[in-house]
């Protein structure tokens, strides 16, 4: 939110800046102080900005409401959000120490190690049934001349012909689903930090170049609109800075967003409360 935030008011800050030098340029034509490519090149950097403005507003307008929904605000309410920095950097060695016992916080681990410890006991259960099983039952009458009769009766199940095996089977097949699953998701997880980790090494290489290049850009820009102005450099030439700065001025504002992604998915996967590096 506050990386669309910041990526719109850069689109409006240029869209007006543009809209004040059309005019101008517009102006001076008329007079003759100004060549027509030079005007043309000023219209042609307006509706580009006004494009990109106008998609950033539709994306800015969904995200925002995505928002007051999931903080149960009203959907015309207007949130202010501090604009983040860069995430520090999860360790690779934290991230290990932390995987050796992630089925100890991971929710999804925990469920499928205790559902397979339930399971475990069904299976027994099933085994159990399975033993045959000798019932003794000792019998009394009497009738009347007091005729007095014991009888002595003697039963045995056999499990086997009932389906017991069939049910020790089922249970034991969903007792190896269950750790089947357990050992794909643990294994995912293993893969998925890697994953994690080698990109987050990736933006932070990527974050220090663009860095470097943006600031020559910019100075660049600056020196190059105060040519513009003085009528010293060639309109095409100009738009060309121009659009070059505010096309890399976007990404780096996506590069942060990406690298706050990262991060956010290293500690959701790791289940660490309060951050990995911690």
């Amino acid at each position: 939110y506050a990386i669309s935030s910041q990526q719109l008011q850069l689109l409006r800050d240029e869209s007006a800046r543009w809209r004040e030098r059309y005019d101008r340029s517009s102006a001076a034509m008329s007079q003759g102080d100004v060549t027509f490519d030079q005007n043309a090149t000023d219209l042609v950097a307006l509706v580009d900005v006004s494009n990109q403005l106008h998609q950033a507003e539709q994306t800015f307008n969904e995200v925002r409401h995505d928002l007051n929904l999931l903080l149960g605000l009203a959907p015309y309410a207007q949130v202010e959000i501090t604009p983040p920095g860069l995430p520090e950097p999860v360790p690779a060695d934290s991230a290990t120490t932390k995987l050796s016992d992630i089925a100890e916080r991971r929710p999804d681990l925990m469920a499928l190690k205790a559902g397979y410890v339930e399971q475990e006991a069904r299976v027994r259960a099933a085994v159990l049934n399975q033993v045959p099983s000798i019932g003794l039952s000792l019998n009394r009458s009497r009738d009347t001349s007091d005729v007095r009769t014991n009888g002595l009766g003697v039963s045995l199940t056999l499990p086997f012909l009932n389906g017991s095996r069939g049910d020790i089977a089922i249970e034991r097949a969903s007792r190896e689903q269950l750790r089947a699953e357990y050992v794909a998701r643990l294994s995912h997880a293993g893969s998925d930090i890697d994953k994690l980790l080698s990109l987050q090494s990736l933006i932070g290489n990527q974050l220090v170049v663009d860095r470097k290049y943006l600031d020559q850009l910019s100075a660049l820009r600056d020196q190059a609109r105060a040519a513009y102005d003085r009528g010293d450099l060639a309109p095409t030439a100009f738009l060309n800075v121009e659009q070059t700065w505010v096309s890399n001025r976007m990404a780096w504002l996506s590069l942060i967003e990406s690298a706050w992604q990262n991060r956010i998915a290293l500690d959701t996967l790791l289940a660490v409360p309060g951050g990995t590096s911690k």
